[in-house]
């Protein structure tokens, strides 16, 4: 607690909304950063596939691919989320919904250089 209070009171990282027991961070960013960070690592295909219908994750979503491709360097990881949760013919809301959020990730991550494209699984036929 002394730790949260410190915090509250020198950065503005948190701020306490009832004194030791609820703390809220001061950005939305923040939050959002860890759980990319969390979703990014470990079992990935298997936390995006359980996030990936949800709203309130898109922003995660997003910030998850990108620490995969620009942090981790790890351009297969990001496109085994791409190539094993995208419906293959979309039939359902559900199902466009997905394309619409995979494509739009997609297109946010590459760059005039292609970050994508210089996996080594890359195929623009696939």
């Amino acid at each position: 607690m002394r730790l949260l209070r410190l915090i509250d009171d020198r950065s503005g990282l948190i701020y306490a909304l009832e004194q030791d027991k609820i703390y809220r961070f001061s950005h939305r960013t923040f939050p959002e950063y860890l759980a990319a960070r969390w979703l990014a690592t470990g079992n990935f295909l298997a936390k995006f596939r359980e996030k990936l219908d949800h709203e309130q994750w898109r922003e995660d979503i997003f910030l998850a691919l990108g620490y995969q491709i620009w942090v981790q360097n790890e351009y297969d990881n990001a496109l085994t989320v791409f190539f094993n949760l995208m419906p293959p013919q979309p039939r359902s809301e559900t199902d466009w919904r997905r394309v619409l959020l995979l494509g739009e990730a997609y297109v946010r991550l590459l760059d005039r250089n292609g970050p994508v494209k210089r996996s080594r699984r890359w195929s623009p036929n696939r």
